[in-house]
């Protein structure tokens, strides 16, 4: 059986994902990465003998970052062996084409919270008031996790194309959430990093 978890909210995706795996413990797993890609593993891996149908499990992380010739290749794989359950996460949503190109699914997808996307594009010069009040109600409602992924993936974005704010400082904005990052990680955050974020947009924003 195929299975698929894609979408724009990583963080319930790779969860749901991750909550799927932890449910066939009994089984024979074998993860790979796309930027690990290795055919003949994975070949060896499905085709091996086994005294148990059903018995293997092949988890696959970003498949569809590939190449065109390897997807078709990993496409054949799975649809030639019907004794090894195939689990799909991908860090992004997908078109239909996408899902259908390694046969029947069940696909559950994950998309991003209307107001998280609305809070994004609120990041504007000298938008502090409208800014806060989507931001406030946002980080009550999202794992915080998921609110900074996204707000640093935004400022990420920014920096290699066309930005509202000067580049200098959204450098020194961007380099800062790394800072603030660190100080989550090591609990050496004085403040809630709820305001944390927020006070670093803000001095963005002004």
């Amino acid at each position: 059986m195929l299975y698929i978890f894609h979408g724009d909210d990583l963080f319930h995706s790779r969860e749901a994902h991750q909550n799927f795996l932890d449910q066939l413990k009994d089984k024979e797993i074998m993860r790979q990465e796309s930027k690990d890609f290795n055919f003949d593993k994975l070949n060896l891996f499905v085709n091996s003998p086994s005294l148990f149908q059903n018995a293997r499990v092949l988890a696959l992380y970003n498949p569809f970052s590939l190449t065109k010739g390897q997807l078709e290749k990993l496409s054949s794989l799975i649809k030639e062996n019907q004794y090894v359950d195939t689990i799909i996460w991908q860090d992004r949503p997908l078109r239909q084409n996408e899902i259908s190109l390694f046969g029947s699914a069940k696909v559950q997808k994950f998309p991003l919270d209307k107001k998280l996307f609305s809070c994004l594009n609120s990041l504007k010069p000298r938008n502090h008031r409208s800014f806060a009040e989507i931001y406030l109600k946002v980080v009550k409602q999202e794992p915080f996790e998921l609110v900074f992924f996204w707000f640093k993936n935004r400022l990420r974005q920014n920096l290699s194309s066309f930005s509202p704010f000067p580049p200098e400082k959204l450098k020194l904005c961007y380099l800062s959430l790394i800072d603030l990052d660190y100080q989550i990680k090591t609990g050496t955050l004085v403040e809630t990093k709820e305001n944390a974020l927020l006070n670093l947009l803000f001095n963005l924003m002004s």
